[in-house]
């Protein structure tokens, strides 16, 4: 299939484009920016996309002008929602207004030209944290609105809308999260305390993330409506979460790795976010020890 995809400089964006491209779809992407404009690690996603897709479109954003132009002219059979507003996403200062209307200009005519130009799905990339009733930050706000804004036009367009609900997805080439804090705090030998070590969290490889959303993109209904994957990985609570971290760093450095817990007393997040649909059964031949070598030596 043919697929246009925007966000592929993100973590998970990269390792998407690199799953369909392996599965042999025939992949499109925008970027928001010039290539040459990326620094970090943010450089380092894109130039692989670059040279693994038909075409990448530089300083496109979704909705404008020139992203018009592109599904007016060419056809897609898929198109992946998967780029989003990040500036400042974990404040409560996030902008909200900002974001939603990056996240969705001109959603109504993108809908209609997709369908016209022969695109059947539209797949819309969400995070587990906007799942629950009431978001409870800014960022999850606008993923949810985000999500159901798109649903509401997609399906009005003639599209299947599905919704993939992504968990806690970690590996190499990641934004500084717990995984990359603790793996440094180890090389200097240093104790890091983990403070909400009882939520239970989906915490999921992000390559096992790729595969699963290159086949869903596959399987996913082609008839017009809705529906919602929610690929799943380790499952447990944090605290189970980093010894599993502190054993697979271990076995490949033989440093120390301790950790010390607090006792929790912040409970502003839900204590269970989780998905339903695990995939290490439907992915046997996934490498976990080879991901884990990347992560470590990473």
């Amino acid at each position: 299939m043919r697929v246009l995809m925007t966000g592929p400089s993100s973590f998970t964006g990269m390792y998407v484009v690199e799953a369909l491209v392996a599965a042999g779809h025939q992949v499109v992407v925008t970027s928001t920016q010039s290539l040459s404009s990326y620094t970090g690690v943010s450089r380092k996603r894109i130039e692989r996309v670059a040279g693994l897709v038909e075409r990448l479109h530089q300083g496109v954003c979704f909705g404008d002008d020139r992203f018009i132009d592109l599904i007016a002219q060419e056809s897609f059979d898929v198109y992946c929602h998967h780029g989003a507003w990040t500036e400042n996403y974990r404040s409560m200062d996030y902008d909200i207004q900002g974001a939603f209307a990056n996240n969705t200009r001109s959603v109504k005519r993108v809908c209609d030209l997709l369908a016209k130009n022969g695109c059947g799905k539209l797949l819309v990339s969400g995070s587990i944290f906007a799942e629950v009733a009431h978001p409870f930050s800014p960022y999850g706000l606008v993923k949810k609105m985000t999500q159901q804004t798109l649903d509401f036009y997609g399906v009005a367009s003639g599209l299947q809308v599905s919704n993939v609900v992504i968990p806690n997805p970690f590996g190499e080439l990641d934004n500084p999260k717990l995984p990359r804090y603790l793996l440094t705090e180890w090389a200097k030998a240093g104790v890091p305390t983990i403070q909400t070590p009882d939520y239970i969290r989906d915490n999921i490889p992000v390559d096992l993330l790729a595969l699963g959303i290159a086949d869903w993109v596959k399987r996913c209904p082609s008839t017009v409506g809705r529906s919602v994957y929610r690929p799943s990985g380790y499952v447990s609570t944090m605290a189970e979460f980093v010894r599993r971290l502190q054993r697979e760093c271990r076995e490949r450095t033989g440093w120390a790795c301790d950790v010390s817990f607090s006792k929790q007393t912040d409970f502003a997040q839900p204590m269970r976010l989780v998905n339903d649909v695990p995939l290490m059964p439907l992915f046997p031949s996934w490498d976990e020890q080879a991901f884990w070598d990347r992560l470590v030596g990473g």
